[in-house]
């Protein structure tokens, strides 16, 4: 170790007394220069010795210190790096393991989505061909649907003249009709002892009316013949009040006609209760 300040005050001090000394044992063998010079070597000589010596052991010491503190760092590292080393050795072992069963769920998660797929698939092609099939149909009922408007529209269009005329002509024929009924009407109701007609005059009357109401028919029978023929039945959507449903397509060889019409049935009543009403008459 180097020379404290207080060590040094304590050689300058022993110094200051030796060269004390020699100035106090006689003047005449005072202590020169040279001597001084000298003695101050041999000290500084002493002192450098003791200070080198001292600076050699700091020196080893501080190397042996150094050479501790690495060891002990070198060990330190050491056993970190191996700590290090084993928890970095299970890290990879548990990230294997993760890493396995990671592979397992994703294989499982797509062979489910596979078979899911497969699944879709399968409903999807089976939604596609019906859904074609319906197309198909439909296509097929909306070409027959076709086919029927446009044959209805082609005898529409070739019957509308004819009934046209026939409406007209009937319309006329009709008021006539309702006309004679006003006038029967008006007789049954007039007493028959104010009645300025005799019974030959209601015989001729009724048979007008029956002679002009035969006459009305016959166009209703016409129309009727002008209607097209049903080979296949009817179906039971469709049929109106007073109609008649066709069970078969031909009876005894020959062809059916269609003619329910309530006006046919309604007039047919009320010729046979007028036929009654006259032949009640015919007696009376």
């Amino acid at each position: 170790m180097l020379m404290t300040m207080k060590q040094f005050k304590i050689l300058n001090t022993k110094l200051n007394s030796i060269l004390q000394s020699q100035a106090d044992l006689g003047g005449g063998n005072s202590v020169t220069s040279l001597e001084m010079d000298g003695l101050l070597k041999m000290v500084e000589g002493r002192i450098s010795s003791k200070v080198l010596g001292m600076i050699k052991d700091s020196k080893s010491r501080l190397l042996d210190k150094i050479d501790l503190c690495d060891h002990s760092n070198e060990m330190r590292v050491n056993a970190q790096k191996s700590t290090f080393e084993g928890d970095l050795k299970e890290l990879k072992l548990v990230a294997k393991e993760r890493h396995v069963l990671f592979i397992q769920d994703v294989k499982k998660v797509r062979e489910d989505v596979n078979y899911k797929l497969q699944e879709l698939r399968q409903d999807m092609e089976k939604e596609i061909a019906n859904v074609r099939t319906e197309f198909a149909s439909l296509n097929q009922k909306v070409d027959i649907i076709c086919d029927a408007v446009t044959k209805f529209a082609k005898l529409y269009k070739s019957l509308s003249p004819q009934i046209s005329q026939l409406s007209s002509t009937e319309n006329k024929n009709f008021m006539e009709v309702f006309t004679l009924l006003k006038e029967l009407k008006t007789l049954s109701s007039t007493p028959a002892s104010s009645s300025l007609l005799s019974s030959e005059d209601l015989i001729k009357t009724f048979s007008q009316f029956e002679s002009l109401l035969l006459q009305q028919l016959t166009p209703l029978s016409r129309i009727s013949s002008l209607l097209p023929t049903m080979d296949a039945p009817l179906a039971s959507t469709g049929v109106q009040a007073g109609e008649k449903k066709i069970e078969g397509s031909k009876a005894g060889g020959e062809d059916v006609k269609v003619v329910g019409k309530e006006s046919l049935l309604e007039l047919e009543k009320v010729f046979t209760i007028l036929s009654i009403f006259h032949s009640v008459n015919l007696k009376a």
